[in-house]
C-alpha cells in the first residue's frame, strides 16, 4: 500500500498532466453523487435501475452522466447496449477511490 508521505504533490502531478496533455481537477459533487449511487446498487447497476433508483429522469439521460464517468474511467461499462442486454455500469477502484476522497 502507498502510504500518503509516498505520493508526490498535487502541483507535480499537475505539472505531469499537462506535460501529457491532460488536466487535474477535483471531482465534482454530481460526479461523486452518481458513484454513490451505483455504490448504493451494489457496484453494478443499469441505466434504468439508476432511474428507478433516484426516482428521476429519463433513462437516456443517466446513460449520458454515467458515459461521461467511463470517459473518466471512474465507471466501466459492458453489455451491448439493445433490449434485452443492456448497458451494465460498474463502479472501478478509480471511481472507489473518488468516492472516499471527496468526503
Amino acid at each position: 500500500m502507498i502510504e500518503d508521505d509516498d505520493l508526490p504533490s498535487l502541483e507535480r502531478v499537475r505539472w505531469w498532466a499537462a506535460r501529457h496533455g491532460c488536466v487535474v481537477v477535483r471531482a465534482t459533487d454530481n460526479q461523486v453523487d452518481r458513484l454513490d449511487v451505483l455504490a448504493e446498487l451494489g457496484g453494478r447497476a443499469t441505466a434504468r435501475e439508476v432511474q428507478r433508483h433516484v426516482g428521476e429522469g429519463a433513462v437516456n439521460h443517466h446513460h449520458q452522466r454515467l458515459a461521461r464517468m467511463v470517459h473518466v474511467r471512474a465507471v466501466d461499462r459492458s453489455g451491448v447496449g439493445v433490449h434485452g442486454r443492456p448497458y451494465v455500469y460498474g463502479l472501478t477502484e478509480l471511481g472507489e477511490l473518488l468516492r472516499q476522497c471527496a468526503r
